[in-house]
C-alpha cells in the first residue's frame, strides 16, 4: 500500500510539474485580410474584393482558462444588380446603385478553457464571448443608406499543432448564435433612425499555419471563411426634404416620402490572411 501511495504522489507531483510548464501569457496578431465578400438582401447581390486589417490579442493563464480580443475593419468597392439592398430606397431617387463601397467591421471578446495545452502548443481551446458583426453599403448619391449591426453569442473551438520546430497548424472552428440584431438608416445627408431586426447566426472557418523565425515571432497565413446571416429589419418612414428656394438638391434625389425596410440579408467572406504573431 505504501508502494502504490508514494507511486500516486510521485505522478501527480510530475503532472503538476508538468503544469507550470505549460504555454501561458500574452499573444498576438497583426494581419491583412484579402477577401472576397458577397452580401445579399432581397434582390441586391453586391461583390467586391474586401481588404481589411485584422488585431488579435489573448491571453492564457497558467490554470488554463483564456480571455482574448479581436477586430477587423475594412472596405471595398465593388459592383451591384442595379438594386438598392434597401427596400423601398428606390422610390426616393432617380439613379440606380452599379458601382458602391462596402464597409465591414468585426469585433470578437472570447473567453474560454484550453482543455488540451502542452509546453510547445495548444491543440483545443472551447469558449465563447460576444461577436459583432457590422455592414454597410452605398453607392453615388444614395438617398438613404442601412447600417446593419449583428451581436452574436459564438462556441468556439480553436487550437495550434506543432509539427516541427518550425512550423504550426492552426485551426478556428466557429457557430455564431444571433442574439440581438439592429438597422440603423441613414437618410437626406445627416438625418438618421434606428429600428430592431430578427436575430440570425454565423458560421466560421479558419485554417491556417504559422513559421517561426524565432522563439517568440512568426509569420502566419489563414484561410478564411464565413457566413453570417441577419433577419429582416421593422420598416421606418424617412423622408427626403424639399430644398428652399435658390438652393439645389442632391442629383438625383427626390424629394418624398417612403416606408422602407431591410430584407433577410447574408454576407459570405473568402478569402487569406496574412500577418506576423508574436
Amino acid at each position: 500500500m505504501k508502494r502504490i501511495i508514494f507511486i500516486i504522489l510521485v505522478l501527480v507531483l510530475a503532472v503538476q510539474s508538468k503544469a507550470d510548464e505549460l504555454i501561458s501569457g500574452g499573444f498576438a496578431k497583426l494581419g491583412l485580410n484579402y477577401a472576397y465578400l458577397t452580401h445579399s438582401a432581397g434582390k441586391s447581390r453586391t461583390e467586391s474584393v474586401h481588404m481589411a486589417l485584422f488585431v488579435d490579442y489573448y491571453y492564457i493563464f497558467e490554470n488554463g482558462f483564456g480571455l482574448g480580443f479581436d477586430t477587423s475593419l475594412g472596405a471595398s468597392t465593388g459592383n451591384t444588380n442595379g438594386y438598392y439592398p434597401l427596400q423601398e430606397a428606390e422610390s426616393l431617387t432617380s439613379t440606380k446603385p452599379f458601382q458602391t463601397q462596402s464597409f465591414l467591421q468585426t469585433q470578437n471578446i472570447r473567453v474560454g478553457y484550453y482543455f488540451v495545452r502542452r509546453t510547445y502548443d495548444k491543440p483545443l481551446y472551447i469558449g465563447t464571448g460576444l461577436n459583432i458583426e457590422q455592414y454597410s453599403n452605398s453607392s453615388t448619391n444614395t438617398p438613404a443608406i442601412g447600417m446593419i449591426v449583428g451581436n452574436y453569442i459564438p462556441i468556439e473551438l480553436r487550437g495550434d499543432i506543432r509539427v516541427n520546430p518550425r512550423f504550426m497548424f492552426e485551426y478556428l472552428f466557429a457557430y455564431d448564435i444571433g442574439v440581438a440584431q439592429g438597422l440603423t438608416i441613414l437618410y437626406d445627408e445627416d438625418n438618421k433612425t434606428k429600428v430592431s431586426a430578427k436575430n440570425g447566426y454565423g458560421l466560421r472557418l479558419n485554417l491556417g499555419g504559422r513559421y517561426y523565425v524565432s522563439k517568440k515571432v512568426s509569420f502566419y497565413a489563414n484561410i478564411l471563411a464565413s457566413y453570417h446571416s441577419f433577419g429582416a429589419s421593422e420598416s421606418a418612414t424617412i423622408s427626403i426634404i424639399q430644398p428652399p428656394a435658390g438652393t439645389t438638391i442632391t442629383p438625383g434625389y427626390k424629394p418624398g416620402s417612403a416606408v422602407v425596410s431591410y430584407p433577410r440579408s447574408s454576407i459570405s467572406y473568402v478569402g487569406l490572411q496574412i500577418g506576423i504573431g508574436y
